[in-house]
């Protein structure tokens, strides 16, 4: 059995799977900024609606930005202590990348995208793939919401686009791309640990893990508060 744990957004989600795939638990909510409160009891909780204990872990996966930097190091820290605590194999997968493995299935190159601040998003676009579950088309970047329809544009083709976004930012897509675009419907869009589990799955049956030592965050930027005070030494 596997644990997948997403708590890169304020949409959080903890999965136990089976070696072939099959969810045996599931917990996703609304965790707001509340990460650290929440995420070892739901752990605690989705092993025990799974029936299992730590002791029958044998692989962690964990989603590694972007996202928020808080919610991100919270759930890599704890899969990475899992992994290391239990000597297990750890992948960690990206964030757009479980979003679009939700919508890949709609036969169109998908665009995921999560709110990165500043009115700005986190986005990539990917494709469906047998042996990797989702192929990077695109990478990730942040964009604005006129470079994120822009780039959309230039690839000329029908495409999903998912994620976690704001009503703006609907409409304005389908404004500039028409019917070329689809949006995903709400359920599709709702980022779950079980398509972590998924992916993970695939890159672990093909031992290819990461190193627990070296797994680091996919943030895009430093920290606004980094930011802040690079700006204020520059100003001296």
């Amino acid at each position: 059995m596997i644990i997948a744990i997403d708590t890169a957004t304020e949409t959080a989600s903890v999965a136990i799977a089976h070696p072939d795939g099959t969810i045996a638990a599931e917990l996703t909510w609304r965790a707001g900024r509340n990460h650290t409160m929440h995420v070892h009891p739901t752990l605690r909780h989705v092993m025990m609606l799974a029936g299992i204990t730590t002791d029958d872990l044998t692989g962690v996966v964990a989603t590694r930005g972007p996202g928020s930097f808080t919610g991100i190091r919270i759930g890599l820290a704890t899969a990475k202590g899992l992994a290391q605590g239990l000597d297990v194999p750890i992948v960690g997968v990206g964030t757009l990348a479980v979003a679009a493995y939700g919508a890949v299935h709609l036969g169109r190159t998908v665009w995921s995208a999560v709110d990165a601040g500043r009115k700005q998003y986190a986005a990539a676009a990917y494709t469906a793939s047998d042996e990797h579950g989702v192929v990077q088309l695109v990478e990730e970047a942040i964009v604005s919401p006129e470079e994120l329809i822009s780039r959309m544009a230039e690839r000329g083709e029908d495409c999903v686009l998912t994620g976690e976004f704001d009503e703006a930012l609907t409409e304005t897509a389908l404004s500039g791309l028409g019917n070329a675009l689809t949006i995903a419907p709400d359920v599709i869009r709702t980022r779950t640990a079980a398509n972590a589990a998924c992916l993970g799955l695939l890159r672990l049956n093909r031992g290819d893990v990461d190193d627990v030592a070296t797994l680091e965050p996919l943030y895009l930027r430093p920290p606004a508060a980094v930011e802040r005070a690079e700006a204020q030494a520059a100003n001296r």
